[in-house]
């Protein structure tokens, strides 16, 4: 199997590299610019970037999931925050609307998705016990002609300070799930900032209020949702997720080696066995996310595939913030160390998405085929 890149995805990553040079991006070791993450992705859009693997007619490049993996690890090498932010924006929101959306409501929004001229966000958060068949979202949909009324809240939803376009999932009362296109100007729903670690930036998170918010029936994304869509919709999400903790990775390994290599030789063994160790789960996470893209390419979900890159891709990135913790000792303990905060950013993508042995289980009941 030839894994090598296209000239297009070395365009892409090209691209993407230049981008987190040339802009004034802070690194991990800082909470963010003070204008939080939103501008930042704003500034994505000219370069073409947030519309890879969308259809040329909607604004994209026409390339395929791959570019995104490539994308999302680059960004995550210089800014995890950012990179978490565009996979939500692109791989959640763009991702839902392009699968599910009518053709109005794709050429009306995906373009100025694309372009960064709007930011979208979705709901709900997948948190640890979430899969295709848990997926709980805390909002009730009751069908009023000639829309429906949504009354919840949901918490813990990215982007929530800056985003223009919300996705949102409800659930009927027969228990089946549906979503709808919300844009901020909807007067039925009201967002609140939510306290966050510092890991998480300052704009990172935020609570969303329904009461009574009155939906017309224009907004409706599809048909309700099958399982079958939500395993898609899962397989997107960790996707974007193990392209995220693969670039973390990657940046604590450089930490580390550098570490190594100015360090002590031969008592550093167990430390060259921790970096070892990281960077083979690094490169299995890497062919196992080129490979989810190939079958997400082929037009079926990816559960297994993806919940195993996920799976390595959060263990390279945990055993590297470790190698580099032992390396500089106690510097692990101060709150904005690199080798702390990547090691709290590596645990939040492996609570988001479905924690580890959700993962190991849905990877068996694939392999069992149960």
């Amino acid at each position: 199997m030839d894994f090598s890149l296209t000239g297009r995805q070395n365009e892409v990553l090209d691209a993407a590299r230049e981008f987190v040079q040339c802009m004034e991006v802070a690194p991990p070791s800082e909470l963010g610019p003070p204008n939080g993450i939103g501008p930042l992705i704003r500034e994505i859009g000219p370069t073409g970037l947030l519309a890879v693997g969308l259809p040329s007619e909607l604004g994209g490049d026409g390339t395929d999931y791959l570019s995104i993996v490539l994308l999302l690890e680059a960004l995550a090498e210089a800014h995890p925050l950012l990179a978490l932010r565009v996979a939500t924006h692109r791989l959640q929101c763009m991702e839902h609307l392009l699968r599910f959306g009518a053709p109005r409501q794709k050429s009306e929004w995906l373009p100025r998705l694309a372009s960064g001229e709007l930011l979208g966000s979705w709901v709900p958060e997948m948190g640890p016990g979430a899969s295709h068949g848990r997926l709980e979202p805390r909002l009730l949909a009751t069908q009023a002609a000639p829309g429906w009324t949504l009354d919840g809240t949901e918490s813990f939803v990215v982007g929530t300070a800056e985003a223009d376009l919300f996705v949102v999932l409800a659930k009927l009362e027969s228990g089946r799930l549906i979503a709808f296109l919300l844009p901020r100007q909807n007067q039925g729903f009201r967002s609140r900032a939510q306290a966050a670690a510092a890991s998480f930036g300052q704009d990172a998170m935020g609570i969303l209020l329904f009461e009574g918010c009155e939906v017309e029936a224009q907004w409706q994304l599809g048909t309700l949702l099958a399982d079958e869509d939500l395993r898609c919709l899962m397989s997107c999400r960790r996707l974007g997720l193990a392209a995220v903790a693969m670039g973390l990775a990657q940046r604590a390994l450089d930490a580390a080696r550098t570490g190594l290599v100015a360090g002590p030789g031969k008592s550093a063994q167990p430390l060259e066995w921790l970096v070892a160790n990281a960077a083979t789960d690094l490169d299995s996470a890497r062919l196992l996310s080129y490979e989810a893209a190939r079958v997400l390419d082929g037009g079926d979900d990816a559960v297994a595939e993806t919940a195993a890159a996920k799976l390595l891709g959060v263990r390279a990135a945990l055993g590297a913030a470790q190698a580099a913790a032992e390396i500089r000792g106690l510097e692990i303990y101060l709150e904005d160390s690199p080798a702390s905060l990547i090691w709290a950013q590596a645990k939040q993508c492996q609570l988001r998405g479905g924690s580890d042995d959700l993962l190991r289980l849905e990877i068996a009941r694939s392999l069992l085929g149960v």
